[in-house]
């Protein structure tokens, strides 16, 4: 069994918080090389969709960019709802 069958990610959503920064990048493109779709959270929902739309034309895999304060109660629900709804109808897991 090789790693890309042990570590297999499609149809699974991972939500990165502080998405936009480099260790953010990097996991996200991990986790889309693993064939899974990463959410890229951040403060600066500017950087973290420009760094979601370069992972879907690199890895072919559906990756977001959404604006998050993770310090801020409100927004963190807001963005579970937003990042839910879509997706318990398209088929992923969690």
């Amino acid at each position: 069994m090789n790693v890309k069958d042990q570590f297999d990610l499609t149809g699974r959503v991972a939500v990165i918080t502080g998405g936009a920064g480099l260790l953010g990048v990097k996991h996200a493109e991990a986790v889309a090389e693993m064939g899974g779709s990463p959410v890229l959270a951040d403060v600066d929902a500017a950087r973290a969709k420009a760094a979601a739309a370069a992972i879907t034309a690199r890895y072919g895999v559906p990756a977001t960019g959404q604006k998050v304060d993770i310090t801020k109660t409100a927004s963190v629900k807001k963005i579970s709802r937003s990042i839910a709804a879509p997706l318990w109808s398209g088929g992923h897991s969690y």
